[in-house]
Order: C-alpha cells, then structure tokens, then sequence
C-alpha cells in the first residue's frame, strides 16, 4: 500500500509551478510514503535478522512494525511545517523547497543514509551467519 501511494505523488509530476495546495499536498504525500516504505523495508530487515540470525519469533511485533511505519513518517512529513511551508517546487515535483537544504538533509538524506548502511550491515550480518 505504502509503495502504491508513494507512485502516485511520482505519477503527478510536474502539474504546478507555484506553491499552490496541490504542490505542498504532493510534497507532504511524497515525503510521508517515502518514508513509510523505507520503514517497511528497514522493518523487513529487522524482522529477517531476527527469524534467521537470533531464532526468534516476531509475530507481536506487527503491531509495533504498523505503528512505526504509518506514525513516524506523518512526524516527518510534519517537520517541514514546523519552519513555516517549506513545501514547493524542488524540479520535476514538489518537496522541500530549494534554499531548505539542511531540510532536506535532516528530514530525508540524512536518515535514509543512516538506515541503508544499518541495513546492509544486518544483511551482510545474516549472510555470514547462514554461510557458516
């Protein structure tokens, strides 16, 4: 669902050239499905460490998984607003405006980075336990 929603806001493309509702809808919508899908892919990870590497069920953690990847990113897709709208056209589509760079590092950038080099990191954990 996450991934189907975060297309749509890639589907709109370019159809606003001002900071209009639809351009800071777009921008929220796009921020909040991107990260709800990197949730869901880190808490894929996390769930697969856990089954292969510690041997451990994970089935009461769906609730906890829910919570995390539909709560977290509606904090984050907020934090822009925080600053007053720094919602607009950033190119092809609007998110974080130009000039908000440090915006785009701490909302976006900076988290996703973190959460690629932890999950390679488990996954290269979970081939060298399942190559031994």
């Amino acid at each position: 669902a996450a991934s189907l929603c975060d297309a749509i806001a890639y589907v709109m493309g370019d159809v606003h050239e001002t900071d209009d509702p639809v351009c800071i809808f777009q921008a929220f919508w796009m921020t909040y499905f991107d990260w709800s899908v990197l949730l869901w892919v880190s808490c894929i990870t996390f769930n697969l460490f856990w089954n292969v590497v510690q041997f451990r069920k994970t089935n009461h953690l769906e609730g906890l998984y829910h919570l995390i990847c539909w709560a977290f990113p509606l904090v984050m897709a907020c934090i822009p607003f925080s600053n007053g709208i720094t919602y607009g056209p950033a190119g092809v589509w609007c998110w974080i405006s130009a000039g908000y760079d440090h915006m785009r590092f701490g909302v976006w950038y900076g988290p996703l980075f973190a959460l690629l080099f932890i999950m390679i990191a488990i996954y290269i954990s979970i081939i060298v336990i399942i190559n031994k």
